[in-house]
Formats: structure tokens, sequence, C-alpha cells
């Protein structure tokens, strides 16, 4: 006889295990969220949702050129080399 459903283990993460890199978009988000969620304050007189705050990061980062994406790339690209640097020392320890 079948009596229900079987659980699954969900296995759990290393917290020693390095965070992985950011990419250009999300040092952007980053750096304008404040902005963008005063401005919509001020439109909404109060509640804004989250979602709507990524709409509109979303919109912006598709608006920028490729010039002005350089900062946020670099930032990445900064990130991804801590990151492989980071795991190449975890890997080298376990």
């Amino acid at each position: 006889k079948h009596l229900g459903a079987q659980l699954k283990m969900k296995t759990l993460k290393d917290p020693n295990k390095p965070k992985r890199a950011k990419s250009a978009y999300l040092f952007f988000s980053d750096a304008m969220r404040q902005k963008v969620m005063t401005k919509m304050k001020k439109k909404s007189k109060g509640s804004i949702k989250i979602s709507e705050v990524a709409k509109e990061l979303g919109a912006m980062w598709k608006k920028l050129n490729s010039k002005d994406k350089v900062p946020y790339e670099k930032q990445a690209e900064k990130d991804r080399e801590r990151y492989r640097d980071e795991m190449e020392a975890y890997n080298s320890t376990h």
C-alpha cells in the first residue's frame, strides 16, 4: 500500500562556499534602487511594489548605452575574479 507522497530531503548548502559573482545588471540595480524607490514613493504617495521597482530598473538598464554600462561591467569583472579566486581556494581545501 502507498501511504502518501514520499518526502524528499533537501541537501544543505555549505555555508563556507563563496557567493556567486554579481552581474553588471545587479551592480546597476544596487546603485539605482534607492533612487527609483524614492521617485516611485513620491508618485504613488506611499506604498510601492517591489515588482514595479524591478520593472523600472530593467527598463532603465535596457535604455543605457554600452558606454554607460562600462562602470558596472568593470565591477562585474572584478567580482568574477574574486569569485574565481575564492572558488580555487575553496576547492583546494575540500
